[in-house]
């Protein structure tokens, strides 16, 4: 994130890019500041922080999804910055189309036939409601997802966020999950 674009932040969410840059030098700032904007291939499937069409878009409801969904054509797409897991399906072709979105832990989605936008969640700060840790495991070979949740140490991460002088807020989320 450049400078340009944590200045859009406010709040807590601004404290937290404030002390995140103090944490790096001055090499992994130009690194996290060369890495691309929008999305990249990466195997047979495309990568974005946001959306297909926008880095800063959050994909959470069917009308956000389908732009993007439209962009990734017959293919899959992985996204994160809601944090909130699910897979949004595009099935059949215009007028019948059908779109779902579904989640669940342990979840596996064939991705062949595609047409789909898969956001893992997250490990750190997941916004569903679920205060555990949520990832997946995308199996190239076998063109499948594998959502997984896991539970992981709340209180000492909170203890740390307060030991760094980070808000209280960012802490007391993490139970919540959201």
């Amino acid at each position: 994130m450049t400078p340009e674009a944590a200045s859009w932040f406010g709040g807590v969410a601004a404290e937290a890019v404030a002390w995140s840059r103090r944490q790096l030098d001055v090499d992994q700032l130009k690194w996290l500041y060369a890495l691309p904007d929008g999305a990249v291939l990466i195997g047979k499937a495309m990568a974005c922080h946001g959306s297909l069409r926008d880095p800063d878009e959050y994909i959470v409801d069917a009308g956000s999804a389908l732009g993007s969904l439209q962009i990734v054509g017959k293919g899959v797409a992985f996204h994160g910055h809601s944090h909130v897991p699910g897979v949004f399906q595009l099935e059949g072709e215009p007028p019948n189309v059908h779109l779902t979105h579904t989640y669940k832990p342990a979840l596996a989605v064939e991705l062949a036939g595609g047409r789909m936008l898969i956001n893992p969640g997250s490990v750190g700060q997941p916004r569903d409601g679920n205060p555990g840790a949520s990832y997946g495991i995308w199996d190239q070979e076998a063109a499948t997802f594998t959502f997984r949740r896991v539970k992981y140490d709340i209180a000492g991460a909170q203890a740390a966020v307060i030991a760094a002088g980070l808000p209280e807020r960012l802490a007391e989320r993490l139970a919540e999950g959201r």
